[in-house]
């Protein structure tokens, strides 16, 4: 893989996915993603060690959608982004989600006291993360 930023990769964690519903003739179907912890120095990271009987192998089920409220295609579990949060930063403290989608992170920086700012180019999955931050 070719990283190609000023940050710098601190560790990878995947998330196992499980299973899939998807099945494909002509080769292996992914039951993973990555998920890129980065950092803009690597002697300055803020890290709570309550979390570090954490794995760099989440065994995490995905979204379920009608319960967690993401309406989106490629949902991920309101677990991803409360590990994370929990692990790296303290209440008050600002959460950046570049990709927001329908707000997951968003919703779980909420909840757990901290700000956040997000970006989304669709207008459609702004106002549905605006209908879910309102409740």
């Amino acid at each position: 893989m070719i990283f190609q930023s000023k940050f710098i990769l601190k560790q990878e964690i995947i998330w196992d996915l499980h299973d899939t519903h998807i099945h494909n003739k002509d080769r292996f179907y992914p039951i993973n993603e990555m998920i890129y912890w980065c950092v803009k120095d690597k002697n300055k990271t803020k890290f709570n060690s309550d979390y570090s009987e954490y794995t760099t192998i989440w065994r995490i089920n995905r979204a379920n959608k009608k319960i967690e409220g993401c309406h989106h295609p490629a949902p991920f579990t309101l677990e991803i982004p409360k590990r994370c949060i929990e692990a790296l930063t303290n209440e008050g403290d600002i959460v950046l989600d570049p990709f927001m989608g329908s707000g997951t992170t968003a919703v779980m920086a909420k909840e757990l006291k901290r700000k956040f700012v997000g970006f989304e180019i669709s207008d459609e999955y702004c106002n549905r993360a605006e209908k879910r931050l309102a409740i």
